[in-house]
């Protein structure tokens, strides 16, 4: 891998707290190939010479991820997986914008994502990885709706998606708009493990549990507070977990490290409702008020005003994490090898950097990646050491690229 840049990083103190500490460097380096117009989705390390990434390449009219109705020219899926010395291509043939990525070991891995069928459908594709090939595994029909995330841990794999279908109830009504749901597969069968009020952003799985993040609405769609679900095992239902109250906070991505180490991260700050069809409480309505929150979150998660929102799970309790007076929202989390963890969010002072925020178990340190412009970015710690892999995507819609780094401690 070809490095050609090395960024410092400079501390500086803020309220008493570190805002840029942590004496270490951030290599941007050369991401693996992928045909333009592309777009990275997913980054996961298993060890450190053994590095995926998965993304689109080869786009519809210029931009891999359009949804355009009909599109011919889909983004094709492609898989790079690094070795600690170089990346090995994999292309699947079929076309669809990849939308997520997780693998429990070489021989256990998923990628899932969409293909536009018309204005108000796409078809999901999802596809396992057996440490020999990867193969086409049908859990939803042409008309089940669309995919965004997900895990899978010793066999069980959930997908997280929205559909139009009500799976609770049974009827369809297109007018009521997308609702989320979370499929489980368990090597036989599919099932609906929850189809419930609320929007489901982000799913995580090990050691048997699952954990589901995102937010839903308040008693009479008054605004939005974060949400979580949570199983112990396979078998068990999801059941929403008691969380501190934080009005108009989102979660976007939720982390196991160990079932007494989980974190979710997200945004709080935005005030208006939701636009979308959430359910409500019993008897089920649809929140039909206004506000982008549910559309992509680069939108919203750098406006001035926002601040980042971390919640902790130790085994008994969550709780929302005390934060210095920091702006911004978070888009990725992951585990720290020595405790804690690492998340990767936008700062509105700071529109070229990506912000990486850290918790030692003790104190908060902020630094930050000068990477231009980008409206996404995937954060990746490799076990067992304190290295961590970055890939942020440009903001440009007519001009996608994308940037990679790789952190180390001096």
């Amino acid at each position: 891998m070809r490095i050609i840049q090395r960024l410092g990083v400079v501390a500086a103190c803020l309220g008493g707290l570190t805002t840029s500490s942590v004496q270490a460097q951030w290599e941007q380096v050369e991401p693996p190939e992928l045909k333009a117009p592309s777009e990275w989705a997913g980054l996961l390390a298993l060890g450190p010479r053994d590095v995926w990434a998965a993304g689109s390449e080869d786009g519809h009219d210029g931009v891999s991820w359009s949804y355009e109705p009909g599109a011919k020219n889909a983004g094709r899926p492609v898989l790079q997986r690094w070795d600690g010395s170089r990346w090995a291509r994999t292309v699947i043939g079929r076309r669809f914008q990849v939308s997520a990525f997780d693998a429990d070991g070489p021989d256990d891995a998923w990628v899932v994502g969409n293909h536009p069928i018309d204005a108000s459908q796409e078809r999901a594709y999802t596809y396992h990885w057996d440490g020999a090939r990867w193969r086409e595994i049908g859990l939803l029909s042409a008309e089940e709706g669309r995919v965004h995330d997900v895990a899978t841990d010793r066999g069980q794999v959930v997908l997280l998606g929205r559909d139009r279908n009500d799976y609770a109830t049974g009827p369809r009504d297109t007018s009521l708009g997308y609702r989320s749901f979370a499929l489980s597969w368990d090597g036989r069968q599919t099932r609906v493990a929850v189809g419930r009020e609320g929007t489901f952003e982000s799913v995580d799985s090990g050691a048997g549990h699952t954990w589901i993040a995102g937010a839903k609405p308040r008693r009479n769609c008054d605004g939005i507070v974060p949400a979580i679900w949570h199983r112990p095992a396979p078998d068990s239902p999801f059941e929403e977990v008691k969380l501190p109250l934080v009005p108009d906070g989102h979660l976007v991505k939720v982390r196991q490290n160990s079932p007494s180490d989980v974190w979710a991260v997200g945004t709080v700050g935005y005030s208006e409702k939701p636009e979308f069809m959430a359910w409500s409480y019993e008897p089920w309505t649809a929140c039909r008020a206004t506000g982008p929150w549910t559309y992509p979150f680069f939108h919203y998660q750098g406006a001035p005003g926002f601040r980042p929102l971390v919640l902790h799970w130790d085994g008994t309790a969550w709780r929302r994490m005390e934060l210095p007076d920091w702006q911004g929202g978070l888009l990725d989390v992951t585990a720290s090898a020595a405790g804690g963890m690492w998340a990767v969010g936008h700062d509105p002072a700071h529109a070229d950097r990506l912000m990486i925020v850290h918790y030692d178990g003790r104190r908060w340190t902020r630094e930050y990646v000068r990477t231009g412009e980008v409206y996404d970015a995937v954060l990746a710690q490799v076990p067992g050491t304190d290295q961590l892999w970055l890939i942020g995507q440009a903001a440009s819609e007519s001009k996608r690229g994308d940037v990679m780094f790789r952190r180390r401690a001096r």
